[in-house]
């Protein structure tokens, strides 16, 4: 269902990587570690990112002994503003196919990854998300797939999807895109602790039916390409085919989960 958590620091070129973060504290960290650790193999290491995130990323990163303004002058580390880079291919608030393959193929090419191995951070896509510009996030999802066909680099896509608040997508199918769009995800953080939080919550509030709903979103998640995980898929299912129910369970799981 999920790939190694050693994917991210092998990196190999030619994987999407999407990880899904309920805080932004754990999916710095993931990204901290990331950068180290291409940094570490003198691989070239490129963040996309906001600009607070930057900065944020910058200090630990310091923290950690990395001499940023040395790595960054030998063209080993290339901090991106996510929100300037997009408006340099977003036309109509959708992401342009042939702006997109100037502006980072551009900037891909001149790292020259056919001689030196690349690993990318970016969350251009979770701006578009949290704006609910949905089929734009997905489509850029699309052209990063067919900018990795081009040349060998390894992506590393992050969204911040909170499971226990309610501001999902009604279609569970635009949460399954997120997976599709990808090669390979792992799972948030503490998932094992959320899902057994909602698998509780989901007996307490719809009893017998409880099994039922649960084999209907693991079905679900098997059909996808990519193997949508079953806790998002439980979620996604909810929302969209017991809506009055869904905030009960949401708040009885996050009870749950935050005293246990």
């Amino acid at each position: 269902m999920f790939a190694d958590a050693e994917i991210l620091t092998s990196a190999p070129a030619g994987e999407h990587l999407v990880q899904i973060h309920r805080k932004e504290e754990d999916l710095l960290a993931a990204v901290n570690s990331f950068a180290i650790q291409g940094l570490k193999e003198n691989e070239k290491v490129v963040l996309v990112g906001s600009s607070v995130h930057l900065n944020t990323l910058r200090m630990t990163l310091g923290a950690e002994g990395i001499n940023i303004p040395e790595v960054e002058a030998a063209g080993q580390l290339h901090l991106l503003d996510g929100e300037a880079l997009l408006a340099q291919f977003m036309v109509e608030k959708m992401p342009n196919a042939a702006l997109f393959r100037s502006t980072l193929g551009r900037i891909i090419e001149s790292l020259e990854p056919r001689t030196c191995k690349v690993r990318i951070w970016g969350e251009m896509v979770n701006f578009l998300w949290e704006k609910e510009q949905r089929a734009a996030a997905i489509d850029l999802e699309e052209f990063w797939n067919r900018l990795g066909k081009e040349f060998p680099f390894f992506l590393f896509c992050t969204y911040l999807i909170d499971p226990f608040l309610p501001e999902l997508p009604k279609d569970p199918k635009e949460i399954e895109k997120i997976f599709t769009s990808h090669s390979c995800s792992l799972p948030l953080s503490d998932y094992s602790r959320i899902e057994k939080s909602f698998d509780l919550a989901l007996e307490e509030v719809l009893g017998p039916a409880a099994a039922l709903m649960k084999k209907i979103s693991y079905e679900n998640s098997k059909s996808t390409l990519n193997k949508m995980p079953p806790l998002q898929a439980l979620i996604a299912r909810l929302k969209q085919d017991l809506p009055i129910s869904f905030h009960r369970i949401l708040s009885r799981a996050r009870i749950i989960y935050e005293t246990s």
